[in-house]
C-alpha cells in the first residue's frame, strides 16, 4: 500500500473526509475531483481521500502532483492487488482525519453544496445515516436513464421499511459510528449489495436514517447494453450473497419495482435487467443467458416481421 498526498498540511479541524474508491477511470476521477473543489464549505474543513483499488497502470499520482495548493487536501492511497469497493472504502475511512465521513465514487460529480447540505442534515441528526439524491449525469443514455429509474423507484417504494437503503455514491456518517460499526463488509467483492448489506445492519441495530434530498451528486455512468446486463448481473450475485448472509433477508418488493417501471415506460430495459438479477442470482454463467436473450430477441423480431407481412 503506498501513500501520497498535496502539500497542504492538515488543518485544525476536519470536518469531513470525502472518500472515492477507484479502479482504471482516471478521467471521471478527475472531473470528480474538479466538482469537489468548488463545494461551497470552506476547503480547510474537509480533505480527499481517493483509494485506487489497484489500477494498472495508475494515473492517480498524477492528480496530486497537478493539485493546486488552495484546494482542499488530497490523499491518495494506492493498492497493488484490488481488493473492491467496500474494502477501499474501508481503507480510505481507516485513514481519514474527519469527524464525518461522505462516500462518493469516481464517476459522480457532487453539486457545489453536497457537503454544505450534508452538514446542515449533521448538524440536526449527528448521529443518523445519511443519504444524499443522486441524479442521472448522462440523461442521453438509455441504459444510464435507466438505471435512475431504478435508484429512484426504490428509494420511493422501501422509504422507511427495513429494506430501505442508501447508494454508497451519497452516503454519510459520523467517522466514529462508521468505525464502530467495523464499516463495510468486505466479503462483497464488487459493487454490488455491499450497500444494502451495511443500511440493513444499520436498521436493525435500531439506528436511525435519513435521507438529505439538498444534498446531491450527479452520476455520470453512460452504459452499453451489454455493459448493463453486466452490471445487473452483479446486482443478482450480491443479492443471493445478502440473502445467504441474512437468513432472514429483507427482500425487495420485487412486483412492485416491476410495474412502476413499466408504468414509466421502461419496458425492454426492465425485462433485461430483471434477467439478468435473476439470471445473477441463480448463478447461471452470463455469457450463455446473453447470448440466449439475444436469440429470443432476434427470434421475436421474425415472429413479428412475419405476422405483419
Amino acid at each position: 500500500m503506498v501513500y501520497c498526498q498535496s502539500t497542504r498540511g492538515t488543518p485544525t479541524v476536519v470536518l469531513f473526509s470525502v472518500v472515492i474508491p477507484t479502479y482504471n477511470r482516471p478521467t471521471p476521477l478527475a472531473d470528480c475531483l474538479s466538482a469537489l473543489r468548488v463545494q461551497t464549505i470552506w476547503p480547510a474543513n474537509f480533505e480527499i481521500i481517493v483509494v485506487d483499488d489497484g489500477s494498472t497502470p495508475s494515473a492517480t499520482s498524477r492528480l496530486v502532483q497537478c493539485w493546486p495548493d488552495d484546494a482542499p487536501r488530497l490523499r491518495v492511497i494506492r493498492q497493488s492487488t484490488r481488493k473492491g469497493p467496500a474494502a477501499a472504502r474501508n481503507i480510505g475511512a481507516n485513514a481519514a482525519a474527519g469527524e464525518y465521513l461522505a462516500f462518493t465514487d469516481d464517476d459522480c460529480r457532487p453539486n457545489p453544496d453536497w457537503l454544505a447540505g450534508l452538514y446542515h442534515a449533521l448538524l440536526a441528526h449527528p448521529s443518523e445515516l445519511l443519504g444524499g439524491r443522486v441524479e442521472n449525469g448522462e440523461p442521453g443514455n438509455p441504459a444510464a436513464s435507466f438505471n435512475q429509474a431504478l435508484v429512484t423507484a426504490l428509494q420511493e417504494i422501501t422509504s422507511g421499511r427495513p429494506n430501505w437503503f442508501f447508494s454508497s455514491n451519497n452516503f454519510c456518517l459520523a467517522a466514529r459510528q462508521f468505525h464502530d460499526f467495523r464499516g463495510f463488509d468486505e466479503s462483497f467483492p464488487e459493487a454490488a449489495g455491499e450497500d444494502r448489506e451495511f443500511c440493513l445492519r444499520w436498521q436493525r441495530s435500531s439506528r436511525a436514517m435519513r435521507a438529505v434530498p439538498a444534498a446531491i451528486v450527479y452520476h455520470h455512468h453512460p452504459q452499453s447494453m451489454r455493459a448493463c446486463w453486466d452490471m445487473h448481473y452483479r446486482y443478482g450475485q450480491g443479492a443471493r450473497r445478502l440473502h445467504q448472509r441474512e437468513a432472514s433477508g429483507v427482500r425487495i418488493p420485487t412486483a412492485a419495482l416491476i410495474a412502476t417501471l413499466l408504468r414509466r415506460g421502461f419496458w425492454w430495459t426492465t425485462i433485461l435487467s430483471q434477467a439478468a438479477v435473476a439470471f445473477g442470482y441463480l448463478g447461471w454463467p452470463s455469457a450463455v443467458m446473453v447470448r440466449l436473450a439475444i436469440s429470443s430477441l432476434i427470434l421475436l423480431g421474425v415472429l413479428a416481421i412475419w405476422r405483419f407481412v
